[in-house]
C-alpha cells in the first residue's frame, strides 16, 4: 500500500513537471485557437488605446484644476487630496472584483461602453459640483465607470494576440494611458491658460462659468463619441479555457508557488502610490516652491510624462517579449523587477531643489512606472486561467486604486508635515520619500527565487 502511494505520487510529480515544462516551452509559440486578422487586432489596440487615453484624462485633470477648486469651494489641502485619490479609489475598490467577474462572463465590449457612459457623465458632475459632498460623490462614480475598463480591456487583448506579440501590444496600449497623462496636464494647462485668458468669454452660461469647471466639461465631452467607435469593435472568442470556477480557484492560483501572482498585484499597487503622489502634488511644489503657476507648470509636467511613458511603454513591451522568449512566460516578471529599479533610481534626481531636476527625475519615474505596468498587464493575466484574467486584473487594479490612488496623494501631504518647511511646504521631499519608499518596497515584494525547471526554455 505504500510502496502504491509512493509510486503515485512519483507518477503525480513527473506529470506535473511535464505540464510545467511544456508549458514554458511551449506557451510562447503556440497559435491562437481562434486566429483573428493583423487588422483586427491593431485596430482593437488603437481604439482600445484611445479609451484609456480619456480614462486617464478624465482621471488627472482635477490635479491641475486643484488650486481653483480650492479657491471657490474654500477647501483645505487635505480635503482637496481626498478628492483626488480617496474619492476616486472607493467605488473603484469596491466595484472592481465585481466588474471583473462579468468581463470575465458577459460581452467585454459593452461593459466598456457603459463604464465610458458612466466616468464621462460623473466628470460632467464635478464640473457643477458646489460643495465638498457633491465634488467628493461625483469623483465616486467616476472611479466605478473606469472600474470597468482595464479588466475588460486586458482580457480583450489577451484572447486577440498570440504570447510572442501580448508585450507589445500592451505597450501600445499604453500609449493611451501616457497620452491621456500628458493631455490632463499639458493640453489641460493649455486649454485653462486659454480660458482663464477669455477663450469662452461671450458664450451663454460657459462665459460665466470659472476656469476649472469649463476645463472639466470639455473633458467630458468625448466619451459620447467614444462610445460610437467602439460599436465597430468585436468581441473575440476567448482563448484557453480550462473550465476554472469560482474566486476561490483564483485565490488558490494567487497564492500558489509563494504567493507570486498576489505578489505582483500589491507590487503594481505600491508603485502607484508613488505615481499618484507624484502627479497630483508635483504642480503644486513647482508653483509654491518656484512661482511656476498650475497653467505652464502642467505643460511641463504633461511633455515630461509623455516623454517619460512613451518611453516606458516601448521598453516594457520589448523587455517583457525579450525575457519570454529567453526563458519561457515567467521570467516577464524580469521586466517588473528592472523596471521598478529605475523608479528607484529616480528618486536621487527628484530630491533635488531644483525644478529642472524635478521634472526630469518625474519623467524618469513614469518611465519605469509604466514599463513596470506593462510588464504586470503581461505577465498577469498569463498566470491564471481564463476565466480569471479580467478578474486577477481587477484584484491590480484594486490595489493601485486602495494604495497607490486612496494613499499615495495623502502620504505626500502627510510626509511633507515632517519635513523641513521650505517655500513648497516640504512637498517637494515629501514627493521623494513617498516615491522612494514605494519603489524599495515593490522590488521587495517581487524579491522571489526562481527554480529552474528542467526544460531549456523556462523557469518556474
Amino acid at each position: 500500500m505504500r510502496a502504491t502511494q509512493i509510486l503515485q505520487m512519483t507518477t503525480s510529480h513527473e506529470i506535473s513537471v511535464a505540464d510545467r515544462e511544456q508549458e514554458a516551452k511551449g506557451s510562447l509559440t503556440a497559435p491562437l485557437a481562434v486566429p483573428v486578422g493583423i487588422a483586427r487586432r491593431w485596430s482593437l489596440i488603437a481604439i482600445l488605446s484611445l479609451t484609456v487615453l480619456l480614462s486617464y484624462a478624465d482621471r488627472l485633470v482635477i490635479n491641475l484644476v486643484a488650486g481653483g477648486i480650492q479657491n471657490e469651494l474654500a477647501l483645505s489641502e487635505l480635503a482637496i487630496s481626498l478628492v483626488m485619490g480617496t474619492g476616486f479609489a472607493l467605488l473603484y475598490a469596491l466595484f472592481g472584483i465585481p466588474l471583473g467577474r462579468l468581463a470575465d462572463r458577459l460581452n467585454r465590449r459593452n461593459l466598456v461602453m457603459a463604464g465610458i457612459a458612466v466616468w464621462s457623465t460623473a466628470t460632467a458632475a464635478c464640473a457643477i459640483a458646489t460643495s465638498f459632498g457633491a465634488l467628493f460623490v461625483a469623483r465616486m462614480f467616476v472611479g466605478l465607470g473606469e472600474a470597468a475598463l482595464m479588466p475588460a480591456a486586458t482580457s480583450l487583448i489577451t484572447d486577440t494576440f498570440s504570447p510572442q506579440e501580448r508585450g507589445r501590444a500592451f505597450g501600445v496600449f499604453h500609449v493611451g494611458g501616457v497620452l491621456g497623462s500628458g493631455l490632463a496636464l499639458g493640453l489641460g494647462g493649455l486649454i485653462l491658460a486659454s480660458v482663464e485668458h477669455g477663450l469662452l468669454m461671450g458664450l451663454p452660461v460657459l462665459g460665466t462659468l470659472p476656469a476649472w469647471r469649463n476645463v472639466l466639461l470639455i473633458a467630458a465631452l468625448p466619451g459620447a463619441p467614444l462610445c460610437l467607435l467602439l460599436l465597430t469593435v468585436n468581441e473575440p472568442q476567448r482563448q484557453g479555457l480550462r473550465g476554472a470556477q469560482g474566486l476561490m480557484a483564483l485565490v488558490r492560483a494567487s497564492l500558489a508557488r509563494r504567493a507570486r501572482v498576489a505578489r505582483a498585484c500589491l507590487a503594481v499597487g505600491v508603485v502607484a502610490a508613488g505615481d499618484y503622489g507624484l502627479l497630483s502634488w508635483l504642480p503644486s511644489m513647482l508653483d509654491q516652491a518656484h512661482g511656476i503657476e498650475a497653467s505652464v507648470g502642467g505643460q511641463l509636467i504633461g511633455a515630461m510624462v509623455a516623454g517619460g511613458g512613451l518611453g516606458g511603454c516601448f521598453l516594457g513591451g520589448w523587455l517583457t517579449d525579450y525575457c519570454a522568449r529567453k526563458k519561457g512566460l515567467p521570467a516577464r516578471i524580469w521586466s517588473m523587477r528592472i523596471s521598478y529599479a529605475i523608479c528607484l533610481a529616480s528618486v536621487v534626481i527628484l530630491i533635488l531643489p531644483n525644478p529642472t531636476m524635478a521634472l526630469c527625475g518625474a519623467g524618469l519615474w513614469v518611465f519605469g512606472s509604466v514599463s513596470g505596468i506593462v510588464a504586470a498587464n503581461t505577465y498577469l493575466p498569463e498566470s491564471v486561467a481564463n476565466e480569471h484574467r479580467a478578474t486577477v486584473m481587477a484584484f491590480s487594479n484594486i490595489c493601485s486604486a486602495i494604495v497607490g490612488m486612496g494613499l499615495g496623494p495623502t502620504s505626500v501631504v502627510s510626509l511633507s508635515w515632517l519635513m523641513p518647511q521650505a517655500a513648497d511646504h516640504g512637498l517637494r521631499l515629501g514627493i521623494a520619500g513617498v516615491c522612494g519608499i514605494a519603489a524599495s518596497v515593490a522590488l521587495l515584494l517581487l524579491a522571489w527565487r526562481s527554480r529552474p525547471l528542467p526544460a531549456r526554455n523556462g523557469t518556474r
